[in-house]
């Protein structure tokens, strides 16, 4: 079992605008509306990779619902804490015109510290030994940075295996708790080892050096690919060139955690990236032209 957990979830309503001006009346071409939360999308990847997950997390009012009947009409199972505040909307400017993504998100609504720990109760209920936990994105504001530590080292007691997606202080605190695999863009590793890259071979030798110190795993990953890291060796990953309407419905690289080995779906032996577009499963008419690519 893979349990996904999205703290802030969102639903991204994505509008197709061509020529988008800012102090200007815009039209709208088109618009869609997706659950969104990088846990959320973490279970649809694998969802897309034919493997079951469970979403959980924090939802709250109408929009949470139109999430959760959303999750089930794909096939995803929840089970989520409710709130009475609103659960967040993300909206999505995507110009094909001028070839812009723009993303304009709402703050997360700060919870109670009883809401956080019921939702790992849920987790706790949910999982059993040798089960993944993929613990992905922000916290509520109210929530310290050790939230998700303190999650790993209680499921590690239970030997459940942690994976953590996400930045600041909570990877900070969350990589001294030892989760199972990290996954820092670029980016958040710098922050995370307190320096800047210069290359690719930089950040590989960076990431060697975390892992083997943490005794874990990491795939840093990077606008054109991933670099994965067991302390054995590192291993490049290269997209095959995932279409722009796969990162919008599954995430930028929040499939990093659909991985796959032989029938068992956990860290990788053969590894298989499924944010690399393997399987897009696109129907977007827009981007006909990188079906192909996206194996369509």
């Amino acid at each position: 079992m893979i349990i996904t957990v999205t703290l802030t979830p969102a639903l991204d309503k994505t509008v197709i605008l061509p020529g988008f001006r800012v102090d200007q009346v815009n039209r709208i071409q088109s618009l869609r509306l997706d659950p969104g939360g990088k846990g959320i999308n973490v279970s649809k990847v694998l969802l897309s990779l034919g493997a079951d997950s469970l979403a959980t997390g924090i939802l709250g009012g109408g929009t949470g619902r139109y999430i959760e009947n959303s999750l089930r009409e794909m096939g995803i199972a929840s089970d989520f804490v409710w709130v009475k505040e609103e659960t967040r909307t993300n909206l999505k400017v995507v110009d094909p015109q001028e070839h812009t993504n723009t993303d304009i998100n709402e703050p997360g609504t700060p919870v109670a510290p009883e809401v956080i720990e019921a939702v790992y109760r849920k987790v706790e209920a949910a999982a059993s030994p040798g089960d993944i936990v993929v613990m992905a994105g922000k916290a509520p504001s109210s929530a310290p940075d050790t939230v998700f530590a303190d999650w790993i080292t209680r499921l590690r007691s239970r030997s459940v295996q942690t994976y953590l997606d996400a930045d600041a202080g909570l990877l900070i605190e969350g990589v001294k708790a030892k989760p199972t695999l990290i996954k820092p863009n670029d980016v958040e590793l710098s922050r995370l080892t307190g320096r800047e890259f210069h290359g690719v071979s930089e950040m590989v030798q960076a990431a060697g050096r975390l892992v083997r110190h943490r005794n874990g795993s990491g795939i840093p990953g990077k606008r054109r690919g991933a670099v994965c890291d067991r302390g054995s060796g590192a291993s490049g990953i290269r997209p095959a060139g995932a279409c722009a309407e796969h990162r919008r419905r599954w995430g930028q690289h929040d499939g990093c955690h659909g991985l796959r080995r032989g029938q068992r779906h956990g860290f990788p032996g053969h590894l298989r990236l499924s944010s690399g577009g393997q399987r897009c499963g696109s129907d977007h008419p827009r981007y006909p032209a990188r079906r192909k690519a996206c194996g369509r």
